[in-house]
């Protein structure tokens, strides 16, 4: 009787964190675990609760100790194909915000691996979902477009909603980028019911942001800040979150010439960066680079927009993200142009 109230106990505390995780209280999660070592926890409830904790790790920012902790739970061994596939699934694809894609070829075989020995639809679908998204990063969008076509057809009764949700938000925002917006926009609020459904805060802020910029991109800045005004108040304990929806704020502040409160959204977005501890500078860092250079356009500061591109010109070319290494080249050449350096 004692016993089995014990390992309910246990349960209970891990049942709570993932919880405390699916709600975005990352912060509280933390708190609440930090004395876990003393819970006498069985091998694969201590495998669970390290790896919520190195989730919730990277949302507060602390991106460093996650992605350390991640990679550690991969080299355990001794647990089961399932929880390494998902470990191996969250470190590549929070990787794949910081790395090259030659750095990511180590990750990229461990679950290509992990994934062979699982051998269901699930796993398959995970390396290929985690491709997409890589490849989407990129600019590939035919790539992304064919690895996304099979996740989807191996998306059978078995895979969670929170995977379809994320199968959902990776391709709403290809499609947005692609210009299809109402497929995008289709996607994005089938996420956004799913997430309501299971109570999963990160996906219903992700589905939140990305209906803001596709408002933003058909022309409805309102519409856009009602969606963006939603997000951020949620987000206090999610800064690797709050990094996008305030970049999204700024670009919605500028089409409506606030450009006041574009500069206030711009100064937040460099506190945000500044105060998570990374790697490398995060996919959200150097896309809102070119948010900074269509303010400085505004302002015809024409010398700020070439500084701002000459600095981030290297590690876009080292991380091969060509999308936005054109983008940004095409604010450094008119800026130049605007400076009289027309060759």
């Amino acid at each position: 009787m004692g016993d089995r109230a014990g390992v309910q106990l246990r349960d209970d505390r891990v049942v709570e964190a993932e919880r405390l995780y699916r709600l975005g209280k990352a912060k509280l999660l933390l708190e609440n675990s930090i004395d876990a070592s003393a819970w006498n926890l069985s091998s694969s409830e201590s495998y669970r609760l390290r790896m919520l904790q190195a989730m919730a790790h990277f949302d507060v920012g602390d991106i460093v100790r996650s992605l350390a902790l991640l990679d550690e739970l991969t080299r355990l061994p001794e647990q089961s194909v399932d929880d390494r596939l998902q470990t191996a699934f969250a470190l590549f694809l929070r990787a794949s915000d910081f790395d090259a894609p030659a750095e990511l070829l180590p990750l990229l075989s461990l679950l290509r691996q992990v994934a062979a020995q699982a051998g269901n639809a699930t796993s398959l679908a995970s390396l290929h979902l985690a491709v997409a998204r890589l490849e989407g990063l990129r600019g590939r969008c035919v790539d992304a477009h064919r690895h996304l076509e099979l996740a989807r057809r191996l998306a059978c009764a078995e895979v969670t909603e929170a995977f379809r949700c994320s199968l959902d938000l990776i391709e709403g925002s290809l499609e947005s980028i692609s210009g299809n917006f109402r497929r995008a926009r289709s996607l994005t609020y089938a996420c956004l019911r799913r997430a309501d459904a299971i109570g999963f805060a990160k996906y219903r802020l992700g589905a939140l942001t990305n209906l803001a910029v596709i408002a933003l991109y058909t022309g409805n800045s309102n519409r856009a800040k009602r969606h963006i005004q939603r997000v951020i108040p949620m987000t206090d304990e999610l800064t690797y979150v709050r990094l996008g929806a305030s970049d999204t704020l700024a670009q919605i502040d500028l089409a409506n010439d606030d450009i006041e409160s574009c500069q206030s959204a711009l100064e937040h977005c460099v506190s945000i960066a500044r105060s998570d501890t990374v790697p490398a500078r995060s996919w959200y860092d150097l896309a809102h680079q070119l948010t900074r250079c269509a303010y400085y356009e505004r302002l015809e500061d024409w010398e700020r927009i070439v500084a701002i591109a000459d600095d981030v010109d290297p590690e876009l070319a080292r991380r091969q993200y060509k999308a936005l290494r054109t983008s940004l080249l095409c604010a450094k050449a008119r800026a130049l142009g605007r400076l009289g350096e027309r060759t």
